[in-house]
């Protein structure tokens, strides 16, 4: 792995880490403002649909296509002609996601016009409102970063998140220090968020298109559909949408099975005259958003910052027809990913119920509440590694532009999950806990057959190597993981943060010291101040 791509890496670690940071910032004033309560399932199911349109159409399927047709053009042109394809896409998305927030609108008042006037679905309908048209300004900013990243430009990227998740903490504290004043209820003064979205939106756009006119790139508003290139871009999507669409269509069926399977006003629901209990309480939704977010914290810093640095290398190394070269960087990552992802996710079940009472139990996020969402995190930390790992190997598939692959695998274990999900959310031991278990195994599933494929595509993936790190790093984890357990058992802290801290302290003395007696390759490489690695190819 090169240097420049290793340096990218940290960049884009250490900027990403900010924006977890200030993510989780805004996790812990939101939960203790709210709790695990309807309202904060509500914000939690408004926010999903700019989201869905985020993955769809900008850091998902979009980048994915943009990215490489774009590194081909600054590759075998010139920054001009890329500024022309830029201006030409930025447009015509403009006027889609428009159309399509007006579409979104529209069904929203529909289902609210029709629908029984509850509290519930007011909020529902009215958040959801107020934060749909953010997906205009998301997708476009996740079409400039593209353009950034192609340039090796990642600090201000990677930054963006950082905007709207103070923006958000801005707003709940606006709404308890100067809404609370008006006596104003909870369900009313949560909108406060939706605007600080909004607002975060615009300024996320304007600063980013300030740096790609910085970084040298010229472009203007234009409208072309018959621009070759805008119909690669479209006919590469296509597959992706699609593949994401599942994808995303599974996140938002969670979400509506969690919001119409949770106890309300009844504890039970009547179908052909029989009483049938919910199988899920309040804050059910909310104990799993949070859980997420908390799982996606070493994710992003690492896993994401990864495969977002390596993107343009593999697309240069596929233009090239260099298969050797991409098979052995796609290897080094996938190894970098394990190491990475294995123990932050033994961690993470380990320290599960300590994490989250330090992090969001104040406030009116209850013991309950933190056992809620303690467990739902265990079972999304067992596929750490996996979530790591499939960012890189789908790129991978990106950059051949091969986007059926994916797809077609991900229509089979996404079957899988389904099925998990109708039956398991029945059983008392496991109920909201299935959506973290069946998310582990259709990500790991994931994994390892498009890894299979891709090795049967661009030549050997090196799985000895591959299974050499796993094998290493679940010793070094093992380890770790007994230190820590000891540790947050025996030691007589009472104080919930020193006790945190102590355990965060003996799982680096033990797993760093155990890396290295184990002579795991990639400890040193990740670490690495002499950069003593394989130059990339050009």
């Amino acid at each position: 792995m090169s240097k420049s791509i290793l340096h990218s890496t940290r960049l884009i670690s250490l900027v990403t880490l900010s924006s977890r940071i200030t993510g989780l910032l805004r996790e812990i004033i939101v939960a203790a403002w709210l709790g695990n309560n309807w309202i904060q399932d509500r914000l939690t199911y408004a926010f999903l649909v700019p989201n869905i349109f985020r993955q769809l159409l900008g850091e998902g399927a979009l980048s994915a296509a943009f990215i490489p047709v774009l590194t081909d053009k600054l590759t075998k042109e010139d920054r001009k002609a890329a500024g022309k394809l830029v201006g030409n896409v930025a447009t015509v998305l403009t006027v889609i996601l428009f159309i399509l927030t007006m579409i979104v609108l529209l069904i929203i008042g529909g289902i609210w016009f029709f629908s029984k006037k509850t509290e519930y679905i007011n909020l529902s309908a009215g958040l959801t409102a107020v934060m749909v048209p953010y997906m205009i300004f998301v997708c476009l900013v996740a079409l400039f970063s593209g353009l950034l990243n192609c340039l090796d430009h990642f600090g201000i990227p990677a930054f963006m998140p950082v905007i709207i998740n103070m923006s958000q903490v801005f707003g709940v504290i606006f709404a308890q220090k100067i809404l609370v004043k008006f006596g104003i209820p909870d369900q009313h003064k949560v909108y406060i968020i939706g605007i600080a979205v909004l607002l975060a939106g615009v300024v996320q756009l304007v600063w980013i298109i300030h740096t790609v006119k910085k970084a040298g790139i010229s472009w203007s508003l234009s409208f072309s559909i018959a621009d070759p290139d805008l119909r690669r871009i479209v006919i590469t999507m296509g597959p992706m949408i699609f593949g994401l669409g599942i994808l995303q269509f599974s996140t938002w069926m969670d979400n509506q099975v969690m919001i119409s399977l949770t106890a309300t006003t009844k504890e039970y629901f009547t179908i052909f005259g029989k009483n049938i209990n919910y199988p899920l309480h309040e804050g059910a939704l909310s104990g799993v958003n949070f859980a997420r977010r908390l799982y996606n914290f070493p994710v992003g810093v690492l896993g994401i910052a990864l495969a977002t640095a390596v993107f343009p290398a593999f697309s240069r190394f596929a233009a090239n027809k260099d298969h050797k070269s991409l098979a052995d960087l796609v290897s080094k990552s996938l190894r970098l990913a394990i190491f990475e992802g294995l123990p932050m996710g033994i961690g993470l079940m380990v320290l599960s119920h300590l994490l989250v009472r330090v992090l969001l139990q104040r406030g009116n996020f209850s013991n309950h509440n933190t056992a809620q969402t303690a467990y739902v995190l265990q079972f999304y930390a067992i596929g750490v590694w996996a979530y790591c790992g499939h960012h890189i190997v789908v790129r991978a598939f990106y950059s051949l532009k091969d986007t059926m692959t994916p797809l077609r695998v991900l229509s089979k274990t996404i079957t899988i999950t389904i099925l998990m999900n109708i039956f398991l959310l029945w059983v008392p031991s496991i109920r909201e806990g299935i959506f973290g278990l069946s998310t582990s195994i259709m990500s790991s599933l994931n994994v390892i057959i498009l890894g299979w494929i891709l090795s049967k595509k661009i030549g050997s993936l090196h799985f000895r190597e591959i299974m050499k790190t796993t094998g290493k790093t679940l010793i070094a984890s093992g380890l770790m993981a007994l230190a820590v357990l000891l540790t947050e058992r025996y030691l007589p802290l009472h104080n919930k943060y020193l006790l945190l801290l102590a355990c965060l302290t003996i799982a680096v003395a033990v797993f760093f010291p155990a890396c290295w007696v184990l002579n795991i390759e990639e400890a040193k490489e990740l670490f690495s101040r002499s950069h003593r690695l394989s130059p990339e190819k050009k």
